[in-house]
């Protein structure tokens, strides 16, 4: 008896709720499925940005007859030497222009492709990389190829493609690239034209942001292997006096070199290293590479 009478009460009390709920003229119709959870929870949206993370990566440019490092790029994602290579088929920004930096890559050329195979790079090109120009000319845009596609540990050499196909010879005057191309191939003595400076620097790649040392790493072909560094201000105040340093090799053969210079406490925001060698003639300073960067 006791149990009928609660549940009658029960009845009761869920008759008035109803009972209530139907008199709400404002109330929002019940959208519940039938067998879900009626109770609402409301839950703010997060919002999570996630950071891409960029590798600075170089392009290879012309001061002149000399390839150089143009300002720094960053790349993102994994595809860093295509991402290297269209950077370099856009051609000089600004700031490339400023130090008198020019490609000799034609406009119009486009990237179809690039494949890296046991440390080769097969890197295919639109059939307008051939046009205009003669072999200084073709000698140039193959070097800026070669080593901007070359600066990444896994690639040794380049085979350049056409449109999908091979390439044997370049331009009207045939120049013959069957064989895969090397950095060799453009220094001192190279099968092909001798365009690098007495002194490339690598890195740091001007534009770039340096902290309390610079680690300066490239490549030259200086008298005894000997270069110096100096590091001026915007004004051309000495920040960082002399530095003599040693390739591994000089005197008509291509060297390494790697030096890491200390920056004071003092160094302002804005500063420009330069890498040179000294005339055995007269002391001056011969074969001046200026790299413009940032103190953060």
């Amino acid at each position: 008896m006791q149990r009928l009478m609660l549940r009658l009460a029960v009845v009761a009390v869920l008759v008035v709720i109803a009972g209530a709920c139907g008199n709400d003229d404002d109330a929002a119709p019940d959208t519940t499925a039938t067998g879900a959870d009626p109770t609402t929870t409301t839950t703010e949206a997060e919002t999570t940005t996630t950071e891409v993370e960029t590798t600075p990566v170089s392009v290879y440019f012309f001061d002149g007859e000399e390839l150089k490092v143009g300002y720094v790029r960053q790349a993102e994602g994994l595809g860093v030497a295509a991402e290297a290579l269209e950077a370099l088929l856009a051609g000089p920004n600004g700031d490339d222009e400023a130090l008198g930096l020019h490609t000799e890559i034609p406009d119009g050329t486009e990237l179809l492709g690039v494949d890296i195979v046991d440390n080769q790079a097969t890197v295919d090109l639109s059939g307008e990389f051939e046009s205009g120009g003669g072999t200084l000319s073709m000698s140039a845009r193959l070097a800026q190829v070669v080593f901007t596609t070359s600066q990444f540990p896994s690639v040794d050499e380049v085979v350049i493609h056409l449109d999908g196909e091979p390439a044997e010879t370049l331009g009207g005057e045939g120049l013959m690239i069957a064989d895969p191309l090397t950095r060799a191939d453009f220094e001192f003595e190279g099968d092909i034209y001798h365009l690098t400076p007495a002194i490339l620097i690598e890195t740091p790649r001007p534009g770039e942001e340096v902290r309390d040392s610079i680690r300066v790493t490239g490549r030259s072909n200086t008298f005894e292997a000997a270069l110096y560094f100096e590091i001026v201000d915007s004004d051309g105040d000495v920040v960082v006096e002399e530095t003599y340093a040693m390739a591994t090799s000089g005197t008509g053969t291509p060297g390494d070199f790697d030096e890491t210079l200390e920056l004071p406490d003092d160094t302002p925001e804005s500063i420009v290293l330069l890498a040179y060698d000294l005339s055995a003639r007269d002391g001056s300073r011969v074969g001046i590479t200026e790299v413009p960067l940032t103190v953060g």
